[in-house]
């Protein structure tokens, strides 16, 4: 079971109550389900002690940290690619793609760092479990996910 994490909220003034949400960026582009992703902008929240709700792709996520210019947020493990919408009771704003990774295929023990060609595929070494041999030691897989193929097979 993860830790739970306090979030950790400072109020926006009054005064900025008047807007909306503003997103400026947000770093890193791209996350595992469960990373974390750096929001900065204008009115993000949290207004009259009321945290902003987040989303990536219509999926909740969990706000560690929110101040007006920026919040820290936990990607939900259910997740997929999409944009993040932040929504405070002065309305709502939504960013440009966040990229989340999918595991393409499990069960596999590679050597070293694979190798990702312009049409997706990504080719790998493996070396199987230890103390067992395989039949190849170096695998295709598709974009999709889909096909384990070895190079002998093509």
């Amino acid at each position: 079971m993860a830790p739970f994490h306090m979030p950790r909220f400072r109020p926006q003034s009054a005064s900025d109550a008047d807007s909306g949400p503003r997103i400026d960026n947000f770093a890193p582009s791209a996350a595992l389900p469960l990373g974390e992703i750096e929001v900065s902008g204008a009115n993000l929240g949290p207004l009259h002690q009321t945290p902003p709700a987040v989303t990536v792709d219509g999926v909740g996520a969990q706000i560690l940290m929110c101040r007006p210019s920026k919040l820290v947020l936990q990607v939900s493990s259910s997740a997929e690619t999409g944009m993040i919408h932040v929504t405070t009771e002065a309305g709502s704003a939504e960013s440009g793609p966040l990229r989340i990774a999918r595991e393409l295929n499990s069960g596999l023990h590679p050597v070293t760092s694979p190798a990702v060609s312009r049409s997706g595929m990504i080719y790998a070494t493996i070396s199987g479990p230890r103390g067992k041999a395989t039949p190849v030691s170096v695998v295709r897989i598709s974009p999709d996910g889909r096909g384990l193929l070895s190079l002998r097979e093509s």
